[in-house]
Protein backbone atom coordinates (compact mmCIF):
# COMPACT_ATOMS: atom_id res chain seq x y z
CA UNK A 1 0.00 0.00 0.00
CA UNK A 2 2.74 2.45 0.96
CA UNK A 3 6.30 2.74 -0.31
CA UNK A 4 7.87 3.70 3.01
CA UNK A 5 8.46 1.30 5.87
CA UNK A 6 8.44 2.53 9.46
CA UNK A 7 9.91 1.40 12.78
CA UNK A 8 8.17 2.72 15.90
CA UNK A 9 10.30 2.71 19.06
CA UNK A 10 7.45 2.15 21.50
CA UNK A 11 8.25 3.58 24.93
CA UNK A 12 5.86 2.46 27.70
CA UNK A 13 2.80 4.65 28.39
CA UNK A 14 3.39 7.14 25.57
CA UNK A 15 0.19 6.71 23.51
CA UNK A 16 1.76 3.71 21.76
CA UNK A 17 -1.48 1.75 21.42
CA UNK A 18 -3.14 4.65 19.63
CA UNK A 19 -0.13 5.13 17.35
CA UNK A 20 0.08 1.42 16.55
CA UNK A 21 -3.58 1.51 15.51
CA UNK A 22 -3.07 4.60 13.35
CA UNK A 23 0.16 3.51 11.65
CA UNK A 24 -1.01 -0.05 10.98
CA UNK A 25 -4.11 1.32 9.21
CA UNK A 26 -1.80 2.29 6.32
CA UNK A 27 -0.65 -1.28 5.69
CA UNK A 28 -1.98 -4.76 5.10
CA UNK A 29 -2.21 -6.91 8.24
CA UNK A 30 0.58 -9.19 7.05
CA UNK A 31 2.90 -6.23 6.61
CA UNK A 32 2.77 -5.30 10.32
CA UNK A 33 4.57 -6.75 13.32
CA UNK A 34 3.41 -5.03 16.52
CA UNK A 35 5.11 -5.84 19.83
CA UNK A 36 7.70 -7.82 17.94
CA UNK A 37 9.77 -8.05 21.13
CA UNK A 38 7.42 -10.85 22.24
CA UNK A 39 8.82 -13.23 19.61
CA UNK A 40 12.27 -11.73 19.28
CA UNK A 41 15.22 -14.10 19.22
CA UNK A 42 18.06 -12.28 17.55
CA UNK A 43 19.95 -15.47 16.76
CA UNK A 44 17.03 -17.00 14.87
CA UNK A 45 17.63 -16.39 11.16
CA UNK A 46 14.01 -17.20 10.26
CA UNK A 47 12.67 -14.53 12.62
CA UNK A 48 15.11 -11.93 11.33
CA UNK A 49 14.15 -12.75 7.74
CA UNK A 50 10.48 -12.38 8.67
CA UNK A 51 11.09 -8.99 10.26
CA UNK A 52 12.99 -7.71 7.24
CA UNK A 53 9.89 -8.30 5.12
CA UNK A 54 7.62 -6.18 7.36
CA UNK A 55 6.61 -2.65 6.40
CA UNK A 56 5.66 -1.65 9.96
CA UNK A 57 7.63 -2.78 12.99
CA UNK A 58 6.68 -1.67 16.48
CA UNK A 59 8.00 -2.82 19.81
CA UNK A 60 9.44 -2.15 23.23
CA UNK A 61 12.92 -2.59 21.78
CA UNK A 62 15.66 -0.06 22.47
CA UNK A 63 16.56 1.90 19.36
CA UNK A 64 20.35 1.16 19.40
CA UNK A 65 19.60 -2.57 19.69
CA UNK A 66 17.36 -2.45 16.62
CA UNK A 67 19.90 -0.34 14.70
CA UNK A 68 22.89 -2.53 15.57
CA UNK A 69 21.21 -5.88 14.93
CA UNK A 70 19.37 -4.83 11.76
CA UNK A 71 21.52 -2.04 10.28
CA UNK A 72 20.42 -2.41 6.65
CA UNK A 73 16.68 -1.99 7.20
CA UNK A 74 15.39 1.11 5.33
CA UNK A 75 12.71 2.01 7.85
CA UNK A 76 11.68 5.51 8.79
CA UNK A 77 12.54 5.66 12.50
CA UNK A 78 9.97 7.21 14.83
CA UNK A 79 9.34 7.46 18.56
CA UNK A 80 7.10 9.28 21.01
CA UNK A 81 8.16 10.59 24.43
CA UNK A 82 6.07 11.80 27.35
CA UNK A 83 6.41 14.30 30.18
CA UNK A 84 8.48 12.15 32.56
CA UNK A 85 6.56 12.44 35.84
CA UNK A 86 3.35 11.49 34.06
CA UNK A 87 5.06 8.65 32.22
CA UNK A 88 6.60 7.06 35.31
CA UNK A 89 3.42 7.46 37.35
CA UNK A 90 1.33 5.79 34.64
CA UNK A 91 3.93 3.05 34.16
CA UNK A 92 4.08 2.25 37.89
CA UNK A 93 0.29 1.99 38.08
CA UNK A 94 0.09 -0.12 34.92
CA UNK A 95 2.58 -2.70 36.23
CA UNK A 96 1.04 -2.69 39.72
CA UNK A 97 -2.43 -3.33 38.29
CA UNK A 98 -1.29 -6.57 36.67
CA UNK A 99 -2.12 -8.00 40.11
CA UNK A 100 -5.78 -7.03 39.78
CA UNK A 101 -8.04 -10.10 39.29
CA UNK A 102 -9.47 -8.67 36.07
CA UNK A 103 -5.96 -8.72 34.54
CA UNK A 104 -5.01 -12.22 35.69
CA UNK A 105 -4.65 -13.61 32.17
CA UNK A 106 -2.36 -10.69 31.25
CA UNK A 107 -0.34 -11.24 34.45
CA UNK A 108 0.20 -14.88 33.50
CA UNK A 109 1.50 -13.94 30.04
CA UNK A 110 4.29 -11.78 31.47
CA UNK A 111 7.70 -13.19 32.42
CA UNK A 112 8.33 -14.11 36.03
CA UNK A 113 10.46 -11.06 36.80
CA UNK A 114 7.60 -8.72 35.75
CA UNK A 115 5.21 -10.72 37.92
CA UNK A 116 7.52 -10.30 40.91
CA UNK A 117 7.72 -6.53 40.34
CA UNK A 118 3.93 -6.27 40.08
CA UNK A 119 3.50 -8.19 43.34
CA UNK A 120 6.01 -5.93 45.09
CA UNK A 121 4.27 -2.79 43.82
CA UNK A 122 0.92 -4.14 45.00
CA UNK A 123 2.23 -3.95 48.57
CA UNK A 124 3.03 -0.23 48.26
CA UNK A 125 0.56 2.45 49.31
CA UNK A 126 0.84 4.96 46.47
CA UNK A 127 -0.63 7.63 48.75
CA UNK A 128 2.56 7.59 50.84
CA UNK A 129 5.58 9.30 49.24
CA UNK A 130 7.96 7.59 51.66
CA UNK A 131 6.88 4.12 50.51
CA UNK A 132 7.38 5.07 46.86
CA UNK A 133 10.79 6.53 47.73
CA UNK A 134 11.77 3.34 49.57
CA UNK A 135 10.89 1.31 46.48
CA UNK A 136 13.08 3.50 44.26
CA UNK A 137 15.96 3.32 46.77
CA UNK A 138 15.94 -0.50 46.79
CA UNK A 139 15.17 -1.33 43.16
CA UNK A 140 16.52 -4.51 41.63
CA UNK A 141 18.22 -4.48 38.21
CA UNK A 142 14.95 -5.32 36.44
CA UNK A 143 13.09 -2.65 38.40
CA UNK A 144 15.71 -0.06 37.44
CA UNK A 145 15.29 -1.08 33.80
CA UNK A 146 11.58 -0.28 34.05
CA UNK A 147 11.50 2.78 36.28
CA UNK A 148 14.86 4.56 36.50
CA UNK A 149 14.90 7.10 33.67
CA UNK A 150 13.11 4.55 31.51
CA UNK A 151 12.84 6.80 28.45
CA UNK A 152 16.56 7.55 28.44
CA UNK A 153 17.34 3.83 28.59
CA UNK A 154 15.52 3.27 25.30
CA UNK A 155 18.26 5.26 23.56
CA UNK A 156 21.30 3.60 25.16
CA UNK A 157 23.14 0.75 23.35
CA UNK A 158 24.38 -0.99 26.50
CA UNK A 159 21.78 -0.99 29.22
CA UNK A 160 23.52 -0.17 32.51
CA UNK A 161 22.61 -2.33 35.49
CA UNK A 162 23.16 0.62 37.83
CA UNK A 163 21.22 3.87 38.06
CA UNK A 164 21.40 6.24 35.09
CA UNK A 165 24.00 8.97 35.65
CA UNK A 166 24.94 12.12 33.74
CA UNK A 167 27.50 10.51 31.44
CA UNK A 168 24.76 8.50 29.70
CA UNK A 169 22.69 11.54 28.71
CA UNK A 170 24.77 12.82 25.79
CA UNK A 171 24.80 9.34 24.25
CA UNK A 172 21.02 9.04 24.57
CA UNK A 173 20.53 12.46 22.98
CA UNK A 174 22.76 11.54 20.03
CA UNK A 175 20.78 8.35 19.43
CA UNK A 176 17.47 10.18 19.75
CA UNK A 177 18.58 12.60 17.05
CA UNK A 178 19.16 9.70 14.65
CA UNK A 179 15.39 9.19 14.44
CA UNK A 180 13.58 10.67 11.47
CA UNK A 181 10.54 11.82 13.45
CA UNK A 182 10.19 12.43 17.19
CA UNK A 183 6.95 13.30 18.96
CA UNK A 184 5.68 14.00 22.47
CA UNK A 185 2.31 13.01 23.89
CA UNK A 186 1.27 16.49 25.03
CA UNK A 187 1.71 17.65 21.42
CA UNK A 188 -0.04 14.60 19.99
CA UNK A 189 -1.75 16.31 17.05
CA UNK A 190 1.40 18.18 16.06
CA UNK A 191 3.24 14.86 16.20
CA UNK A 192 0.72 13.24 13.87
CA UNK A 193 0.96 16.17 11.43
CA UNK A 194 4.78 15.90 11.27
CA UNK A 195 4.67 12.10 10.96
CA UNK A 196 2.07 12.23 8.18
CA UNK A 197 4.05 14.88 6.31
CA UNK A 198 7.16 12.69 6.49
CA UNK A 199 5.31 9.53 5.41
CA UNK A 200 3.07 11.15 2.77
CA UNK A 201 -0.13 10.21 4.62
CA UNK A 202 -3.39 12.09 5.07
CA UNK A 203 -3.75 13.69 8.49
CA UNK A 204 -6.70 12.09 10.34
CA UNK A 205 -9.42 13.93 12.22
CA UNK A 206 -9.19 14.35 15.96
CA UNK A 207 -7.71 11.01 17.09
CA UNK A 208 -9.09 8.92 19.94
CA UNK A 209 -6.44 7.80 22.43
CA UNK A 210 -6.56 4.13 23.34
CA UNK A 211 -5.32 2.16 26.38
CA UNK A 212 -5.61 5.11 28.79
CA UNK A 213 -4.61 3.97 32.28
CA UNK A 214 -7.48 4.19 34.74
CA UNK A 215 -6.92 2.78 38.20
CA UNK A 216 -8.06 3.23 41.77
CA UNK A 217 -4.35 3.06 42.66
CA UNK A 218 -3.33 6.09 40.59
CA UNK A 219 -0.73 8.48 41.97
CA UNK A 220 -1.80 11.93 43.13
CA UNK A 221 0.06 14.38 40.90
CA UNK A 222 -1.21 17.30 42.98
CA UNK A 223 0.90 16.12 45.94
CA UNK A 224 4.24 17.97 45.70
CA UNK A 225 5.96 15.34 47.84
CA UNK A 226 4.99 12.57 45.40
CA UNK A 227 6.09 14.70 42.44
CA UNK A 228 9.45 15.25 44.14
CA UNK A 229 9.94 11.50 44.62
CA UNK A 230 9.05 10.74 40.99
CA UNK A 231 11.30 13.53 39.75
CA UNK A 232 14.30 11.86 41.39
CA UNK A 233 14.11 8.92 38.96
CA UNK A 234 13.23 10.98 35.86
CA UNK A 235 15.76 13.84 35.90
CA UNK A 236 17.53 12.70 32.70
CA UNK A 237 14.25 11.75 31.06
CA UNK A 238 13.22 15.37 31.60
CA UNK A 239 16.16 16.63 29.52
CA UNK A 240 15.47 14.07 26.80
CA UNK A 241 11.76 14.96 26.75
CA UNK A 242 12.43 18.71 26.47
CA UNK A 243 14.87 18.06 23.63
CA UNK A 244 12.28 15.94 21.81
CA UNK A 245 9.53 18.52 22.38
CA UNK A 246 11.65 21.37 21.05
CA UNK A 247 12.68 19.34 18.01
CA UNK A 248 9.06 18.41 17.28
CA UNK A 249 7.92 22.01 17.46
CA UNK A 250 10.78 23.14 15.21
CA UNK A 251 9.70 20.53 12.64
CA UNK A 252 6.04 21.50 13.02
CA UNK A 253 6.67 25.20 12.61
CA UNK A 254 8.77 24.55 9.50
CA UNK A 255 5.63 22.98 8.01
CA UNK A 256 3.56 25.99 9.12
CA UNK A 257 6.05 28.45 7.64
CA UNK A 258 6.08 26.56 4.34
CA UNK A 259 2.27 26.61 4.21
CA UNK A 260 2.35 30.30 5.05
CA UNK A 261 4.77 31.00 2.18
CA UNK A 262 2.83 28.91 -0.34
CA UNK A 263 -0.69 29.97 0.60
CA UNK A 264 -0.17 33.53 1.78
CA UNK A 265 -2.18 32.71 4.91
CA UNK A 266 -0.84 34.41 8.05
CA UNK A 267 0.55 31.86 10.48
CA UNK A 268 -1.57 33.24 13.32
CA UNK A 269 -4.76 32.32 11.42
CA UNK A 270 -3.76 28.71 10.76
CA UNK A 271 -5.42 26.19 13.07
CA UNK A 272 -4.33 22.56 13.47
CA UNK A 273 -7.19 21.29 11.32
CA UNK A 274 -6.26 23.69 8.50
CA UNK A 275 -2.60 22.69 8.71
CA UNK A 276 -3.60 19.03 8.57
CA UNK A 277 -5.66 19.66 5.43
CA UNK A 278 -2.67 21.31 3.73
CA UNK A 279 -0.44 18.34 4.60
CA UNK A 280 -3.10 15.83 3.48
CA UNK A 281 -3.44 17.66 0.16
CA UNK A 282 0.30 17.43 -0.41
CA UNK A 283 0.67 21.20 -0.18
CA UNK A 284 3.90 20.79 1.79
CA UNK A 285 6.46 19.40 -0.62
CA UNK A 286 8.80 16.62 0.45
CA UNK A 287 9.90 15.41 3.90
CA UNK A 288 11.38 18.14 6.06
CA UNK A 289 15.03 17.62 6.89
CA UNK A 290 15.67 17.63 10.61
CA UNK A 291 18.61 19.69 11.80
CA UNK A 292 20.08 18.29 15.03
CA UNK A 293 19.71 20.65 17.96
CA UNK A 294 22.51 21.68 20.29
CA UNK A 295 23.31 19.14 23.03
CA UNK A 296 21.58 19.68 26.34
CA UNK A 297 23.23 22.39 28.33
CA UNK A 298 24.84 24.08 25.31
CA UNK A 299 24.00 27.64 24.39
CA UNK A 300 21.39 27.87 21.62
CA UNK A 301 22.39 29.19 18.24
CA UNK A 302 21.71 32.87 17.56
CA UNK A 303 18.06 33.39 16.68
CA UNK A 304 16.95 30.09 18.23
CA UNK A 305 13.96 30.31 20.53
CA UNK A 306 12.71 27.60 22.86
CA UNK A 307 9.01 26.77 22.74
CA UNK A 308 7.39 25.56 25.93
Amino acid sequence: MDDKSIYFVHLPKTSGTSLNEFISSHYQAGECEIHFENSLRWGDAAILKSLVSKKFLSGHVRYPVFRNRMPSMPHVKFSMLREPVGQIASHLVWVRDLCEPIRRAEFDRHPEYIQRIAIRLADIDFRRPAEIGDFFATMSKHERDLFDNCQTRYFLPNLPSERIVARYLAQALRNLDQLDVVGVTDRYQQTVVVLCQHMGWAVPGRPVKLNVTRSRHSLDWTNPKIVDVLSEVTRFDQVLYEHARDRLMDDFYRIVRQIDLESGTPEALLQLDAIGKHVSAGAVAGPLQHVAMSPAGASPSPGTRTRK
